[in-house]
């Protein structure tokens, strides 16, 4: 088996140690075809008449479940008692439903109260992206002497990507998901770009055409993300999980690819300048892609918040942080690119690892989540002051700076544990016990009440969650 096989099955086997079993999840998705209205209570029931067979209507909402099927989950009163009974229908029959109540949406005029908990989010990403856009289309368009292009376009970018989707988004949804994923999938095109352009040409890539297709691919990818964030109703922490270990998944190929290549001493029979480039960039596309596979079967495997999202990102910097420690106690480190790469990748992955070790029952909040980003930098701070007092060499002051990191990491989420711990066991366990009515649901959402209620029948339901 070839060095590039070996590393590259290397790799998804440590991606691979580092998830838990997978559990089958429900994702709450819109019950709209414009994807504005994820809940129907009472007052819009009124209004639309969607279900008017059930009496004491009180909320709808739908759930897509693993297998591709959608569960529509009524709730409504019947006398001082609280009932849900639920419908499970096919990919079809939920699409009927959608056009149904866009239509009566439609139809009775009523605007829907829109979910835009990410536009903050999503128009910082978006101005940060213009920026970066900006400044490759400069170096795809300008020459030499075109100074004050160059200085224009990353500036025009910038604006133009705040005030652009400022207005786009006015009167649409926007998810603190799609947020997380447009910024992600704008980062990662640019980084796709080089690594493409590297698999095909080698050495011998023009830089205009890179500038121009990191452009056109990251723009392209920031909408997808977009798109994929709000179709899926994935939440904030699910979003997130997907991009900080995609984006490391993609770095983690890099490092894999070093470690093949070597220098060119090392390696000089076996590869040369455009073969070194394209196994680099060849490692880094499949890095990005198993990273984000992980981070989708991560996410739902466990149930993840922003917090825990960026406590996990923090321990993967915190884990490569380490490893430069280590590197910077070796002697001439830079002889060896292998080794640096190597020790740099294990100890990122190791990180990765001690982070989902740590939001083992833990619901860490999105204030907390960025406090304890705060209080590791802080421990960092506090390491490199006492290695400035005491003279420390660059070596001994980079030490210090990550003992102090990883002690501010350790203090911050010993402080926020305990709460996290609470927050998880009230979102986790339930014990519901009802003696309820069960109703066997039409095939389809237009059949009428005599499909069903011929069929009602006393039942118990205990359902359990640990």
């Amino acid at each position: 088996m070839t060095p590039p096989r070996l590393v590259c099955l290397a790799v998804l086997w440590m991606l691979l140690a580092c998830i838990g079993p997978v559990h089958a999840q429900e994702v709450q998705v819109p019950l709209d075809a414009d994807s504005t209205l994820y809940t129907l209570n009472a007052e819009l029931e009124q209004d639309l008449d969607v279900f008017p067979e059930v009496a004491g209507f009180q909320q709808a909402v739908l759930y897509r479940q693993s297998d591709g099927a959608y569960e529509l989950v009524i709730q409504y009163r019947e006398g001082a008692r609280t009932l849900r009974q639920r419908r499970t229908l096919t990919a079809s029959e939920a699409d009927t439903l959608r056009r149904r109540i866009t239509e009566a949406l439609q139809a009775s005029g009523t605007r829907v109260q829109l979910n835009q908990e990410g536009r903050t989010d999503l128009l910082t990403a978006t101005t940060l992206l213009g920026i970066a856009e900006g400044g490759l289309l400069a170096g795809a368009l300008a020459g030499e002497d075109d100074g004050s292009l160059i200085a224009a376009l990353p500036l025009l970018g910038g604006g133009l990507g705040f005030f652009i989707p400022l207005a786009a988004s006015q009167n649409a949804t926007v998810t603190e998901g799609a947020a997380a994923l447009t910024g992600y999938g704008g980062l990662q095109g640019y980084g796709h770009a080089v690594q493409l352009v590297g698999l095909v040409g080698g050495d011998d890539a023009d830089g205009r055409f890179t500038s121009g297709f990191a452009a056109l691919l990251g723009a392209t990818e920031a909408a997808l993300g977009y798109r994929i964030g709000s179709r899926t109703g994935w939440s904030g922490g699910t979003a997130e999980m997907i991009a900080y270990t995609g984006t490391f998944g993609n770095l983690i190929g890099l490092g894999a690819g070093l470690v093949v290549v070597g220098s060119d001493d090392d390696v000089e029979a076996a590869f040369d300048a455009g073969n070194r480039v394209r196994v680099i960039s060849g490692l880094s596309l499949l890095g990005s892609v198993g990273g984000m596979w992980a981070g989708h079967r991560l996410a739902h495997a466990e149930r993840y918040t922003e917090g825990d999202a960026r406590t996990y990102l923090n321990a993967g910097l915190l884990g490569a942080q380490v490893g430069g420690s280590i590197l910077s106690l070796t002697e001439s480190p830079s002889e060896s690119p292998r080794f640096v790469a190597g020790t740099l990748t294990a100890s990122a992955l190791g990180g990765l690892a001690a982070g989902t070790v740590l939001l083992r029952d833990r619901d860490f909040s999105k204030s907390e989540g960025n406090l304890i980003a705060l209080g590791t930098y802080a421990g960092g701070l506090m390491g490199s002051a006492l290695a400035a007092v005491g003279e420390s060499e660059a070596e001994g002051a980079l030490v210090l700076s990550t003992l102090g990191s990883v002690l501010g990491f350790g203090i911050s989420i010993g402080i926020f544990a305990e709460d996290a711990e609470r927050r998880a066991r009230t979102a986790t366990s339930a014990l519901d016990l009802r003696i309820t009515p069960s109703l066997q649901a039409p095939r389809t959402p237009d059949a009428g009440p005599s499909s069903w209620t011929r069929s009602v029948r006393p039942g118990l339901t205990l359902r359990a969650s640990f």
